[in-house]
This record gives C-alpha cells, sequence and structure tokens, in this order.
C-alpha cells in the first residue's frame, strides 16, 4: 500500500469592501454600548447616555431608558404632509414611539396611518444643543490615526455629547457615489478626538458630527473633507496562520482530510482562500507528484475556516 503525504499551502485574495471602526471607550462599556448601537438607532442611544452621565449605574439607567424611549425634538408636519419622504404617507402603522424610527424622524400620525416623518420647525428648537461648525479632519503623524476637531454651537446647560459618524470606499480614486452608509464612529464629551488606527491604506474616509444632550439633537454638521491615508499601499495580506490537518477517514481509493486555518491581517477585506496540495511518495525525499491540486474557499463571516477535502491514493 502507497502511503500518502499532503502538503498544503494558502494564498489570500481581497477585495475592496467596508469595516466597522469602533468606539474607543473602555472595554466592557464599549461591548455594552456597541451592543446597543446595534438593537437601537445610535442617536437615541447618545440621548439616552446624556440622561443618565451622572448616575451611579449608567449601564442599567442607559437600558431603562431605551425601554422607556424617548421623545425626539421637533413637531410632526400634520396630518396632510407626508414629511418628506415618500412612504412617510403609505396606509400602514409602521411604529408606535419615536425610539422606532431612524435618525432624526418622529413617529407621527396622519390621515392614511403611522409612519416615521421627518420633523418641522426643528432649528427652533430650545435646550437642544445647536449644530457643530467647521469640522477639521488632519492625519497624525502616526499615519493611521485622525485628529477631529469642530467648533461647538450653543447649548443648553448640561452635558453635551457628539457623537461622530465616518462613511469610506476602497479605491485608489475618489468616487463619492461608492461611499458607504453613515456609520457611527465614537462618541464624546470633548469638541476634539484622536481616532487611533482608523486610516487604512487604499481606502477614502469622510465625517460628521452631532451634539446630542437629555432632549435630543438638531442633526449634523456638514460633512468633512475626504480624506486618505498618506501611507503607501494596500500591502498583499500575509499568509493564513494556524493551519491544521487531520485525517477523518482512509480507504482503497482515497482519504478525507479536514484542513482549518485562521485568517491573517489584511488591508483589504478577504475574498477568498485558494489551497493547494500535492503528493509525496513516503520515505522519498523531494519526489513530489506531477499532478498539483488547488480548491478555491469563499470569504464567510467567520473567525476560522475549515475546508473538508478528498483526495484519490492513486497516482
Amino acid at each position: 500500500m502507497i502511503a500518502v503525504v499532503l502538503l498544503i499551502c494558502a494564498t489570500v485574495f481581497v477585495e475592496f469592501g467596508g469595516f466597522l471602526v469602533v468606539a474607543g471607550t473602555p472595554r466592557q462599556r464599549q461591548k455594552f454600548l456597541l451592543h446597543l448601537h446595534e438593537q437601537f438607532d445610535p442617536l437615541v442611544t447618545v440621548i439616552c447616555e446624556a440622561r443618565c452621565w451622572n448616575t451611579t449605574n449608567k449601564n442599567r439607567c442607559v437600558k431603562a431608558c431605551l425601554m422607556k424611549g424617548v421623545d425626539k425634538p421637533g413637531s410632526c408636519p400634520g396630518l396632510d404632509s407626508t414629511g418628506g419622504s415618500r412612504f412617510a404617507f403609505a396606509c400602514l402603522e409602521a411604529c408606535n414611539k419615536d425610539i422606532h424610527c431612524p435618525g432624526l424622524t418622529k413617529c407621527c400620525n396622519h390621515r392614511c396611518g403611522i409612519t416615521c416623518q421627518i420633523p418641522k420647525n426643528l432649528n427652533n428648537v430650545k435646550d437642544v444643543p445647536e449644530l457643530p461648525t467647521n469640522l477639521i479632519v488632519r492625519e497624525q503623524r502616526r499615519k493611521r490615526s485622525l485628529m477631529l476637531k469642530w467648533e461647538p454651537g450653543g447649548s443648553p446647560p448640561g452635558i453635551v455629547l457628539y457623537l461622530v459618524e465616518e462613511r469610506h470606499h476602497i479605491g485608489k480614486y475618489l468616487v463619492e457615489n461608492r461611499m458607504s452608509h453613515w456609520t457611527p464612529c465614537i462618541r464624546t464629551p470633548k469638541p476634539k478626538i484622536v481616532l487611533k488606527k482608523i486610516l487604512k491604506p487604499g481606502r477614502w474616509y469622510q465625517f460628521r458630527v452631532t451634539a446630542v444632550n437629555k432632549n435630543g439633537t438638531k442633526g449634523y454638521s456638514e460633512p468633512s473633507r475626504f480624506v486618505t491615508s498618506s501611507v503607501p499601499g494596500p500591502r498583499p495580506p500575509k499568509p493564513p496562520e494556524n493551519i491544521t490537518v487531520e485525517l477523518l477517514s482512509i480507504n482503497n481509493s482515497s482519504m478525507n482530510f479536514l484542513v482549518k486555518w485562521t485568517p491573517p491581517y489584511s488591508d483589504l477585506p478577504i475574498q477568498k482562500y485558494k489551497v493547494f496540495w500535492s503528493r509525496r511518495l513516503k520515505g522519498i525525499i523531494n519526489l513530489d507528484s506531477v499532478l498539483v491540486h488547488h480548491k478555491t474557499v469563499q470569504k464567510v463571516s467567520q473567525k476560522n475556516f475549515t475546508l473538508l477535502l478528498t483526495t484519490s491514493t492513486n497516482f
């Protein structure tokens, strides 16, 4: 019987894609807030944070606030208005409270139902911070970090939190219509923040900021200029890590193996892996078979990858 030894290597292909920016807060609170941002609208979450800023147990207070709901500032457009949305006048009940509506929109009644609509008179609302202005974005000396600062508008007494959002696209040249959706980036009580290790080569970024207090927000600042990293790149991805091979079964004509590996670091999102293997006669040094096999594995959203391989034992 001929024994067979597999030689396995892997290469990585990348494609243009996106990434998630994570707020730089202490680990446990960061995990809690990120979980809330996934369940609730980010603006509503920050409103509740402002209301709970001076409480002893902030996490419990924020969660209770979100469950109760908040009334967003501004007035509903009226029974005969669609609030600027072509779907806002639909004959359906799309919400029960403002907390069910994204962004600045409110849950409003009209003659045919209840939908999320853009509020009116938002700029005239009192006890809500004015919009931040003059947003400046500057690359730091360490290249992958950015410094953002802005001028706060007038605001009533009490804590004011700033929610920074980003959008981006991957590519050598800027194409504005390819920018991603606005995504929450970080929350800070100061009108200045350093976003560490946020810049990745081969990407274009844009930022905006909103001022939020316990009563809500009036909206977002003008978007920043588009910025990209001055670091040359993107670099090719490193090899996959922690490759292991487990023999599952063997018979007269084939062998089954389970191959596992950990994704490597990559400047660009990984699209797929390509696994190569060849066969060698046991006991013979540097005598590979002429046939080299390979298989492509599409990238999926998981930390570790597994591949079931079947190879013939016949030369």
